[in-house]
């Protein structure tokens, strides 16, 4: 996974965009098996590090393809987008503690990595259960659960 992830910040279109200035000088982050939401592998997240910060990021598919490259932000200077590493290490304590104040009593499944119906939509999913089961997906910006209606969706 890193390897592809290097060899794709080295090459076109990375290369010559200056969109991508900041990729070039990142190194790559340990990279985050994604998981479909029944916790089949999906493909990886290798976040692209600059510091503690990462500033983008390659998908790299189960065969080593990569499938996109990513930056945060709208520029390369745009460091307040950027997103903190220990985010691809495990989710936020804040958003853990906020779910579980939000739904006190009930049980919470093992964080894993996986995305919300796209899989550009990634971030770490959990399952609450009391009764009745609440899929939560904590993503960068904060937390939420799937609503009724999309429940139906996930597969």
């Amino acid at each position: 996974m890193v390897r592809a992830a290097e060899k794709a910040i080295g090459e076109s279109p990375v290369k010559g965009d200056p969109k991508f200035a900041a990729l070039r000088a990142a190194r790559p982050g340990k990279p985050v098996q994604v998981r479909t939401s029944e916790g089949e592998e999906a493909y990886w997240l290798v976040p692209l590090l600059i510091g503690d910060k990462a500033c983008g990021f390659v998908q790299v598919e189960r065969d080593l393809r990569v499938s996109r490259v990513g930056i945060f932000g709208a520029s390369p200077e745009d460091r307040g987008s950027w997103i903190g590493a220990s985010f691809f290490e495990k989710p936020p304590l804040e958003a853990i503690n906020s779910i579980k104040a939000r739904y006190p009593g009930m049980r919470m499944s093992a964080p894993f990595f996986s995305y919300d119906r796209s899989p550009s939509k990634w971030g770490w999913m959990v399952r609450l259960r009391d009764g009745g089961q609440i899929t939560v997906f904590i993503n960068p910006a904060g937390w939420y659960e799937r609503s009724a209606t999309d429940a139906g969706l996930e597969g």
